[in-house]
């Protein structure tokens, strides 16, 4: 708590309300001032001079001191920090007393007033003489808000981003515990670090970015300076429809200097106030100068008693015989034994355990804290393993001929230890499972910041899902809330819990929507004990509805990973799942000892050759980090420009990272043909090379003079949605009436940021390439944004339509861009809008496409020849991936050992590389044949009855044939927020049944760590679903 006594004299001027003026007879008034926020608790104390003759209208009103303030941080108890708060004040010495908050000034018996309201007040009291803010920014601890301000003061508009707590100030401060930096460390680093990027969409994907740059060996300084550059970002995008100029920012994280610089950067004339830290309390109180209030009730009626407002869950203690809890007897050293070690490195914890090799018996193990040091964290296991030998034998007399890393930290973990053994940490939960109980079928593991479920057959792990998008079912999540809402910790969370008799249900939303939630439960008056018991049921209901979901579980479950050590998780998994479940020995060690079974056993398939592991080695083998550099793309001409690790090891320098696999396979001397292998690539060089006609990028640059025909203008068309397919018909099209096609081949946040409601990802896409078509130099004749309503009908369904967005492009695109548009309408621009409906064939284009035509001023019989042509470039362009797929499937199934991956998604987001993240050439660079769904003969397939979205009915008719084929495996590439798929994913995998299938989820923000993760695991899936049909 900091403390500020006797600020008098702050601002001198004219207080925010004239009212005052009159109306007192008194000599002082003072006014106390309370906000009972998200995350803290402020105290102002104000005092005003009354007027001494009543009705004087001449007298000058005084203005307003501020006597003291003080802040109390709550830790998730407000009304415990109220009192506290307050305890030492006479408060009937106060005129007036005033709330302010979102929420808990409702259940408190003062009078109050909403948040922008005391904003009003506090603005008008600390603005600077002769300035006018157009907004005041609250960054505060849950969350960022913009109170846009008229020429007067007043708000006439609140900007809120969505509800996630990623990038507030209680997030920054969760992330520097992450990487074990305090707040003074951070606070000392220079603003002119260059930050690491992170993610800002979600808590879930920063925290990935954050573990996975630390992993990399990013220095803490960098991504601590990517927070707060993030942080600022999120606060730009709040501001980007206001002018950034003379911006006031309020709220605790006011005081991040790092992110408050890099604002300075963008908004000239930034205010931060004094006040910043106690804003709305202040404007608490000044409004109570103004106003009558309640009389102080005394501090056993300050408290509402209204009922809470969540239903309410069985205790967890009805559920302990559902849950058996299995225990093991550590083995014994003894001189002469040969080992393997296993080692978990894992995002917020790293384990290891030493194996027996002749009785699998666990001999020494360690669990640590990662803190963002993988190999650090690695080095320390080594380390605490060797001393443990020590205590009971000489170490040169035990050899270690193994040694298996498994985790998110395992690649760099398993490049410092200089070993084969990396392996994915599902296979490695699956062998440590089927050690204790050969019987056990599905395996529920919650990790720090993955959950996952493994479905086992015939002691072989066929099937699995992970948290795609929420980190609310994870063990971070669970331990941050615990003790930044509740000040809980981690060991504590189980005992409190069992005691809680009636749970409130907080459901299975994401992880900022449970925080507030448990916030209101506090507000409410909800007993502690229920809001812990409460939070392990929303951890548990995440992962049953959003990772486990539909799929099955078997006869017998094991439950695993670090959670399980809180014996509280298991009984709400099996209140909810209905099944009894058994938690293994040492929960937490499944993974080290799995990884340690995998490696043994692959020494004896001779799939590893043994090696000799010395840990004093290990634990003084020192890493050098030297300078990084960018990766160019290789043959394969690679756009994205991964950033690579130069990582020296005992004199050998060894690159590292980036988001493929072509510097593993550079370090073991594995060669793939990636060019031949990725057909998504192939795909596009079809549509916009081979059968579009020339394409003459944004930047002017042409091709060979021989190639250019002779044009009369230039048509602009946005690279956005079907464009992506149907580029031949349109481009062709308009090239044989001698218009120039032009297309954008650059996609600008600014023009991202010009979208007036939430979309997804293609969407967003779409703005941004359509800014960059709009600002060409030489801006087209024409802008051809069609209103693109169905595809042709697939599989006799009545109806074909394309989404909503899709639909909507032409009409959200001419709003968002109006003002452009105009300019370059007065310019002699004209925009051309026909309406597509192609569910009756690629056909019915020819009219509205002809239409188009003569409002170009062009003749019927010249546009029907110009439509003839382009529907041939058009056909003969997907008849001709239709030949590539066929002929890439008989030279897989030549090779009965071969598996491909067939890309499901839309061409807009699956098959583009600014949109697909990546994932095609992930695939490729590990040796797959990578296919576009619409590459395989499925005209005679069978799509799903009454489907109405036409790209459904393709994705599901193709969904059966990779289903029968042994070869072909599906992965389904989706946006956040997109509807159609809601439904079309259900069927998907309803189809695809027991066959192992992925997706993934994508947007702007999503971590590269993620999906690198989700592919690594779906490809070992694969491996071992394969060995599983062979036997």
């Amino acid at each position: 708590m900091s403390i500020k006594t006797d600020q008098t004299d702050i601002k001198k001027g004219v207080p925010p309300n004239e009212s005052l003026k009159g109306r007192y007879k008194s000599k002082n008034m003072k006014s106390l001032g309370l906000c009972l926020g998200a995350s803290t608790v402020s105290v102002v104390q104000v005092e005003q001079e009354k007027n001494v003759r009543e009705g004087n209208p001449t007298q000058e009103k005084k203005t307003p001191r501020i006597i003291t303030y003080s802040l109390h941080p709550h830790e998730g108890d407000p009304k415990r920090t109220l009192l506290s708060a307050i305890k030492n004040l006479d408060m009937n010495s106060f005129d007036r007393i005033a709330a302010t908050g979102r929420k808990f000034r409702n259940f408190v018996t003062l009078s109050s007033i909403p948040e922008p309201e005391a904003v009003e007040y506090a603005y008008g009291y600390v603005r600077p003489e002769d300035v006018s803010c157009p907004a005041v920014v609250s960054a505060g601890g849950e969350t960022f808000m913009v109170y846009v301000l008229n020429r007067l003061g007043q708000i006439s508009n609140v900007l809120t981003g969505n509800k996630c707590a990623s990038g507030t100030g209680e997030f920054f401060l969760q992330q520097l515990r992450r990487m074990n930096v305090s707040l003074k460390e951070a606070a000392q680093w220079a603003a002119s670090i260059e930050p690491y990027p992170v993610s800002g969409r979600c808590s879930v994907f920063c925290k990935s970015d954050c573990t996975h740059a630390t992993n990399k060996g990013i220095p803490k300084a960098k991504v601590t300076a990517g927070l707060c550059q993030m942080m600022a970002n999120k606060i730009l995008e709040l501001l980007k429809k206001v002018e950034r100029k003379n911006i006031m920012i309020t709220g605790g994280t006011a005081r991040n200097h790092m992110m408050i610089d890099r604002l300075r950067e963008e908004i000239p004339g930034l205010i931060v106030p004094p006040e910043a830290p106690y804003f709305e309390a202040l404007g608490a109180a000044l409004w109570g100068l103004e106003h009558e209030t309640a009389k102080f009730p005394g501090i056993s009626d300050l408290f509402s008693t209204d009922a809470a407002s969540f239903d309410t869950l069985a205790p967890l203690q009805h559920f302990e015989d559902m849950v058996e809890f299995k225990t093991i007897e550590k083995g014994k050293i003894r001189s002469g034994d040969t080992c393997i070690l296993g080692i978990d490195v894992g995002s917020t914890t790293t384990k290891a355990i030493l194996l027996r090799k002749a009785d699998n018996a666990i001999l020494a193990d360690v669990y640590l804290r990662t803190n963002g040091d993988p190999v650090g964290a690695s080095r320390q296991c080594y380390d605490s393993i060797f001393n443990q030998i020590g205590r009971i034998v000489d170490p040169s007399q035990i050899s270690i001929e193994g040694l298996g890393v498994c985790g998110s930290g395992r690649q760099i973990a398993g490049l410092h230890a200089l070993t084969h053994g990396v392996i994915n940490e599902i296979i490695a939960h699956a062998a440590a499972a089927v050690y204790f109980d050969p019987q056990v079928d599905t395996i529920f593991e919650i990790g720090g910041q993955d959950a996952k479920y493994t479905y086992i057959t015939n002691g072989v792990a066929s099937d699995y899902a992970m948290n795609e998008a929420c980190s609310a079912g994870t063990g971070s999540f669970l331990e941050e809330s615990a003790f930044e809402t509740l000040g809980v910790a981690m060991e504590d969370i189980a005992d409190i819990a069992l005691k809680g008799h009636y749970p409130p249900n907080f459901n299975d939303q994401c992880a900022a929507f449970i925080a507030s939630d448990i916030k209101n439960a506090i507000h409410e008056g909800v007993k502690h004990d229920d809001i812990v018991a409460g939070l392990v049921y929303s951890i548990c209901m995440n992962y049953s509805n959003r990772v486990k979901g539909n799929r099955p579980v078997g006869k017998k479950v094991f439950m695993q990973g670090g959670v399980c050590y809180n014996q509280a998780i298991p009984l709400a998994m099996a209140s909810l799942v209905g099944k009894p479940i058994i938690v293994p020995p040492e929960p937490g060690l499944m993974g080290a000892f799995g990884v340690a079974l995998e490696v043994k056993k692959r020494i004896e398939m001779r799939l590893i050759q043994k090696s000799r592991f010395d840990l004093k080695v290990l634990s003084d083998r020192e890493v050098t980090y030297g300078k990084s550099f960018t990766c160019k793309g290789g043959k394969e001409k690679c756009d994205r420009r991964c950033e690579i690790a130069m990582i020296e090891l005992e004199g050998t320098k060894y690159p590292f990272g980036g988001a493929c696999n072509r510097y593993y396979n550079l370090r073991h001397n594995i060669t793939y043909n990636v060019q031949q292998l990725d057909l998504i690539r192939v795909r596009q060089h079809l549509v916009f090379e081979k059968y579009g006609a020339t394409v003459i990028p944004e930047s002017g640059q042409n091709l060979p003079k021989g190639n250019i025909k002779k044009y009369r203008g230039k048509i602009g068309i946005n690279r956005s949605f079907l464009v992506n397919t149907y580029y031949p018909l349109y481009s062709t099209f308009f090239s044989e009436l001698g218009f120039e096609p032009v297309v954008p081949d650059s996609c600008p946040q600014e023009g991202i940021d010009q979208k007036n409601a939430a979309f997804c990802y293609p969407a967003e896409l779409s703005h941004g390439f359509f800014h960059s078509l709009l600002e060409m130099e030489h801006p087209p004749e024409y802008i051809f944004l069609p209103h693109f309503k169905a595809l042709p009908v697939s599989d006799g369904n009545s109806s074909s339509q394309v989404c909503p967005f899709v639909q909507g492009e032409t009409f959200y695109l001419k709003s968002a861009f109006r003002q452009k548009l105009n300019q370059l309408k007065a310019k002699g621009t004209k925009v051309l809008t026909p309406l597509l409906d192609l569910t009756k064939g690629l056909e019915t284009a020819r009219e509205p496409l002809i239409k188009t035509a003569v409002q170009m001023g062009l003749r019927r019989k010249m546009a029907s020849a110009a439509f003839g042509t382009a529907l041939k470039r058009q056909t003969e362009c997907m008849a001709e991936m239709k030949q590539i797929g066929e002929k890439a499937l008989k030279e897989l199934e030549a090779d009965p050992n071969k598996t491909a991956v067939v890309i499901f998604a839309r061409s807009y987001n699956g098959f583009v590389e600014e949109a697909h993240m990546g994932i095609p050439h992930k695939l490729a660079s590990r040796g797959i044949l990578v296919i576009p769904f619409d590459f395989l003969l499925f005209d005679n397939e069978k799509s799903k009855r009454h489907m109405y979205w036409g790209m459904g009915q393709r994705i599901l008719q193709a969904t059966r044939i990779v289903k029968r084929h042994p070869q072909l495996f599906g992965t389904f590439i989706t946006n956040f927020s997109c509807g159609p798929d809601s439904f079309i994913i259900g069927y998907f995998r309803d189809i695809m049944g027991r066959k192992p299938s992925l997706t993934l989820e994508l947007d702007s923000h999503t971590a590269d760590a993620g999906l690198e993760t989700r592919v690594e695991a779906f490809l070992d899936i694969v491996t071992a679903y394969r060995q599983l049909l062979a036997e």
